[in-house]
């Protein structure tokens, strides 16, 4: 004997696969803009590396001085606090 619960899992079960079906099939048809990563390289970028933080002028002055050269990006390599709680 066939439940009511049966045909009910029976129709979803049926109705999801269609669903999933037609997805595939619109998305096969639709033409979709296609990512692709850069072709060409960067005709400039200028990017900085800087590790230990002091926090003293010299800070000050090595971040000014990577402004003045163009830089971009600055990554900071690490060593933010320090031993006595400093930053």
């Amino acid at each position: 004997m066939i439940t009511r619960n049966a045909v009910c899992i029976f129709v979803l079960s049926i109705t999801l696969i269609l669903m999933l079906t037609f997805s595939i099939a619109f998305y096969i048809l639709i033409d979709y803009p296609k990512i692709t990563a850069y072709s060409q390289p960067l005709s400039e970028f200028n990017f900085g590396a800087v590790g230990d933080y002091d926090g003293t002028e010299r800070a000050k002055n090595l971040i000014g001085n990577m402004a003045s050269h163009g830089v971009e990006l600055m990554i900071g390599l690490g060593d933010y606090r320090y031993d006595n709680g400093e930053r």
